[in-house]
């Protein structure tokens, strides 16, 4: 995880760290939760096309690392953490924030069971570490979650970074490269 604003006003870099130090756990719920979707569609479907979904659980981090960043941001945003409210009380505490950030991504991922293109892309991110077609699905993921969470005022440099390596991944893989 890179702890670096995502969004207008994303200044909150000490909850920031406090996500970063659960990457691992908040990676682990993202892969276990679409494998555990992959490999339910798969045996729904009785689809021998795929069968390597749903199984991959070592991973290179890095692949998952630009969703994991949007959507650990998005929460920070939606969640105002650590915003008074009236009669100026803290809402809440870092000590909480890293069970609060892990329980709200859970809650997230498991909401993709309505956003299957979202699993789909994990699964083709897990299958295709490093390779043209995995960078491809990562920057589709990406662009996916920026656009999920419209109400956040992304930095625009987001998008745009993720459409050009989509383009480029694309070129990349027509060429066979």
């Amino acid at each position: 995880m890179w702890v670096v604003p995502r969004f207008d006003g994303d200044v909150d870099m000490e909850l920031a760290k406090k996500q970063h130090e659960v990457y691992g756990q908040a990676l682990g719920i993202i892969v276990r939760q679409c494998n555990l979707y992959a490999e339910f569609a798969r045996s729904l479907l009785d689809d021998d096309d795929h069968p390597e979904w749903g199984t991959v659980e070592s991973f290179d981090h890095r692949t998952l690392q630009g969703a994991h960043d949007l959507l650990a941001a998005a929460w920070r945003f939606r969640n105002a953490f650590r915003q008074s409210e009236l009669p100026f009380v803290n809402k809440n505490s870092l000590d909480e924030a890293q069970k609060l950030w892990l329980d709200g991504l859970r809650n997230e991922v498991d909401r993709w069971i309505n956003y299957p293109e979202r699993v789909r892309w994990v699964q083709l991110i897990l299958t295709n570490q490093n390779k043209p077609l995995g960078y491809i699905a990562e920057a589709q993921l990406a662009l996916n979650i920026i656009n999920g969470f419209s109400d956040v005022p992304w930095d625009q440099k987001l998008r745009e970074v993720h459409e050009a390596a989509l383009a480029e991944h694309r070129k990349q893989l027509e060429a066979g490269t």
